[in-house]
């Protein structure tokens, strides 16, 4: 028989490891096993279902199958991925002002914008690297009601103006950002549309994707020629194909909570959910499926440049050995030469 004491003894060393190793793994993996848990629903209507639930959530790694093509030739990739710092950042901000008159919304606009660009130019940011883009100047409407002798009805009328423009702010440091943030929420500027990213030498970014890939090509080729494998140098076809992945369009999102009762499943009652906080987070390409990556250290967002180079080979078949037949021949007494058939 197990004490009281021993089982809480045991109990708070499995949580401590579950703890420590949550804090390894991270959130992100800490939340896949939360959404593969089975809800608290289920374990009161069907508890048997956990074990079944659990069967499922496995997500095993296979290993890629090869394949031998069978027209007497090979084909060699060579995958390669690029981290690039971007040379240059425009973020854009959204902006909405109303105003009872369009000259009151527009003034007032620009008292915002004004003190947002004089802030920015003490950051460093010169003027000319701040464009505003005028979107829409809309009446408001609300909606007035018309007393009658027997009947009531709601009219709407303009009673403003709203007014509406996005701010184009160009930077060439990722670290400025957070004070540009900083600057416009002083003057009411809050809505961050989205961040573009520039690389200015594209050319020579695919340069080094493509003379990297010619490289493991020739290191491949070189290879199968330890297996024997003759590659024809005559014959081969190359095709190429690039790709281009942006730091906005890498951005994942999860909920890390825990949503478990034992109390509710006893009592058998419902579970009213609170509501949860939503986290978004950065989720480059990873390096897996990729014969290299360049730059493969990276601890902020980048613009990563994928590429294929692949090559078609010809397989040289062996030289199939011409068997010669002798032949024999006999000089007869006048002198003629006879073929003698010894088969």
């Amino acid at each position: 028989m197990y004490n009281k004491q021993m089982i809480l003894s045991f109990l708070l060393l499995m949580a401590s490891v579950q703890m420590s190793f949550a804090q390894v793994k991270g959130n992100v993996q800490q939340m896949r096993s939360y959404n593969n848990e089975i809800s608290i629903d289920q374990l009161i209507d069907a508890p048997s279902g956990y074990q079944q639930a659990q069967s499922t959530t496995s997500n095993r790694f296979n290993v890629p199958q090869a394949y031998i093509s069978n027209d007497h030739t090979v084909y060699l990739d060579a995958k390669i991925l690029m981290n690039v710092e971007a040379d240059k950042y425009v973020a854009i901000f959204n902006l909405i002002q109303l105003g009872e008159t369009a000259q009151q919304a527009d003034e007032l606009m620009h008292k915002r914008i004004n003190g947002f660009t004089a802030d920015l130019a003490d950051l460093g940011i010169p003027v000319e690297n701040v464009s505003i883009d005028m979107l829409s100047l809309l009446p408001v409407f609300e909606r007035e009601m018309e007393k009658k002798l027997f009947s009531k009805n709601y009219n709407e009328v303009p009673k403003g103006f709203e007014l509406q423009k996005n701010i184009h702010v160009l930077f060439d440091k990722s670290e400025v950002m957070d004070k540009i943030i900083t600057i416009g929420a002083k003057h009411e500027i809050y809505e961050l549309v989205l961040v573009n990213y520039y690389v200015e030498d594209v050319e020579a970014v695919q340069d080094s994707l493509r003379n990297e890939a010619i490289r493991l090509i020739n290191k491949k080729a070189k290879a199968f020629e330890g297996l024997g494998l003759a590659l024809s140098e005559e014959y081969h076809i190359v095709a190429e194909k690039g790709g281009i992945a942006l730091p906005g369009e890498r951005y994942a999102d999860y909920q890390a909570f825990s949503s478990s009762s034992v109390e509710a499943i006893k009592r058998k009652t419902g579970v009213k959910e609170a509501k949860k906080t939503t986290v978004y987070y950065y989720d480059p390409v990873t390096a897996a499926g990729y014969d290299k990556v360049i730059n493969p250290v990276i601890a902020k967002p980048v613009v990563q440049y994928a590429y294929n180079l692949r090559v078609k080979y010809l397989i040289k078949p062996p030289k199939e050995e011409v068997k010669q037949e002798k032949e024999y021949w006999i000089i007869t007494p006048n002198g003629d030469l006879k073929p003698v058939n010894l088969k």
